[in-house]
């Protein structure tokens, strides 16, 4: 899919919030596409770098009060419903680079749309971008019930594409 078609198809997938992946090769524009999609709709936009995050990154557990009870402490950039603006973008970068144990997190996120009980607002997007294993840039095997949880697209990279927006930027 090349960059005019893949971002018509993101803005026609905002509005029922569905997971998307875009695969291609290094450096081909797939976080770009996605920042513009979310500047173009005027929505808050949140990226994580996948391959430099933790597991922990994504909440500790901590004791209640009455020290019977576990609950997480979540991250401050995860949007929750209720506290974060109703619409915008969560951005998966390189979740291709991501560990299994990242992915089982990220899968989770994608079908339940929330973080340790807590949930995404209705009006959020969940996208992840990543290389192809056959672009020999460090990307592992998605796990499988990630990968049917979303759906995933393929940039394609143009000489056209990429002239028209240089010349825009």
């Amino acid at each position: 899919m090349r960059a005019t078609t893949l971002k018509s198809t993101i803005k026609s997938l905002f509005p029922i919030q569905r997971t998307v992946c875009i695969e291609g090769s290094p450096g081909g524009g797939k976080t770009t596409i996605v920042q513009q999609v979310a500047k173009e709709l005027d929505i808050p936009y949140i990226e994580r770098h996948m391959p430099t995050m933790l597991v922990e990154d994504f909440g500790i557990p901590m004791v209640m009060g009455d020290g019977e009870a576990l609950s997480y402490k979540l991250p401050d950039w995860f949007p929750v419903k209720g506290k974060s603006p109703d619409k915008g973008i969560l951005c998966f970068d390189d979740r291709n680079q991501a560990n299994a144990d990242l992915q089982k997190v990220l899968a989770n996120i994608c079908q339940a749309r929330n973080l340790h009980g807590v949930p995404l607002p209705d009006g959020w997007m969940v996208i992840s971008t990543g290389n192809r294993q056959s672009d020999r840039a460090g990307a592992n095997r998605v796990l499988s019930h990630l990968r049917n949880r979303e759906t995933v697209v393929e940039l394609e990279t143009h000489l056209d594409d990429w002239s028209s927006w240089a010349i825009d930027n």
